[in-house]
């Protein structure tokens, strides 16, 4: 709002010098105060040293008025500049608020929607499994599962799941050690961007052997794994990560390997 300048000593003589004392407000300038006043720069620099190299707002100057006549004249002008700046900053506040109005009702929808509508929430993905980097290919599985991140838990930050029910070694190992892998597990995924992100699935696994060629029996063992994965891509794409898992036997240590594949 305008700052309006008030009387600071008016107890001179019809002949002295009457003063005011001024706020500078944003967008004014010495040249812009003179001309309000009816003074010149120089008079004002010559009360306020200060104000040669530069003012600021919020700074204080004295304000030579000539005589007590054109000091009233002066008032009566910056009394009605007030009220057309007040009704201006009115109108122009007033507009504002409209518009943040609008703006605030606008702005959660594209955040929102934005990453809602371009993320992947259910990804289908075709890897290839090396429980272990010793052994990449005896130890491979190839196979088929998806993944699904439907719950918000935090800004970019998505639950779900990850289910694999098919990965076979056939034609990995020698004959009659033939196995699926069934992966079942909850998932956290977070989107960097909706084509960079990572999940996360810690999956309880079954591995199903067959006794082809031997005695013709099935066998299952259990354990744990944890594959975050980096999956790079919108519509489709390529994931690579590093996978940890433990068999749920005595003296079971982890091992290290990979999961790679695309997705779509």
């Amino acid at each position: 709002m305008f700052l309006a300048a008030w009387l600071l000593i008016v107890n001179v003589p019809l002949s002295a010098q009457a003063i005011l004392k001024h706020t500078v407000d944003i967008g004014e300038t010495l040249a812009s105060i003179a001309q309000r006043y009816g003074t010149t720069e120089a008079r004002i620099i010559e009360l306020n040293p200060d104000a040669a190299d530069f003012i600021y707002v919020g700074m204080e100057l004295v304000i030579p008025v000539a005589s007590p006549a054109n000091l009233t004249e002066v008032m009566e002008n910056l009394a009605d500049k007030k009220d057309s700046v007040a009704f201006g900053l009115e109108t122009a506040l007033s507009m504002s608020l409209s518009q943040t109005d609008a703006i605030s009702q606008e702005v959660p929808e594209r955040l929102t929607s934005s990453r809602e509508d371009e993320r992947k929430s259910a990804i289908f993905e075709v890897m290839y499994t090396a429980g272990s980097f010793e052994d990449v290919k005896f130890s491979g599985m190839y196979g088929f599962g998806f993944t699904m991140h439907p719950w918000e838990i935090a800004p970019d930050l998505y639950a779900g799941f990850h289910f694999s029910p098919l990965n076979f070694n056939f034609g990995l190992v020698p004959e009659g050690y033939e196995s699926d892998v069934v992966m079942l597990g909850p998932a956290i995924g977070y989107y960097f961007t909706p084509a960079i992100f990572i999940s996360a699935p810690l999956d309880v696994i079954c591995n199903v052997s067959f006794g082809i060629g031997r005695d013709d029996k099935v066998y299952t063992k259990w354990g744990l794994s944890l594959s975050p994965s980096v999956y790079i891509g919108r519509k489709f794409g390529v994931f690579l990560g590093p996978v940890f898992s433990i068999s749920f036997v005595k003296n079971a240590e982890v091992v290290c390997g990979f999961r790679a594949g695309i997705f779509f």
